[in-house]
């Protein structure tokens, strides 16, 4: 369970990891993952616009180092799904949900359970 301790804890470090990003390099992975991290975690606390933000950053900065083709941004584009879902956005929930779906099934990703 996430306790608040945790939750400030875990935002500090991807905030950390992003803001390292001079020291990591431009090209490094890793901080288009704590977007995604980040954004994620907003959603589950309910904190919608910041979540959509970072959702969006770790999609643009994915899609500029890895291109389209990629775990990492098909996952990027089903959590953004999964908050348009909960901010009742279908149409937008839709469109990112099926973007998802076409990367893993396109380049034969192993997609999450709840995708099927």
């Amino acid at each position: 369970m996430l306790t608040y301790i945790n939750i400030t804890l875990i935002e500090k470090v991807f905030k950390k990891l992003i803001k390292n990003e001079k020291i990591l390099g431009e090209d490094d992975i890793s901080v288009a993952k704590s977007y995604n991290n980040l954004g994620t975690l907003y959603c589950k606390l309910k904190k919608y616009d910041l979540a959509e933000e970072y959702l969006l950053k770790a999609i643009e900065k994915t899609s500029a180092l890895l291109g389209e083709e990629n775990e990492v941004l098909a996952t990027a584009y089903n959590n953004l799904g999964v908050l348009y879902t909960k901010c009742g956005v279908l149409d937008e929930a839709e469109k990112n949900i099926l973007k998802a779906i076409n990367i893993y099934l396109l380049y034969q990703i192993t997609y999450p359970e709840d995708l099927n």
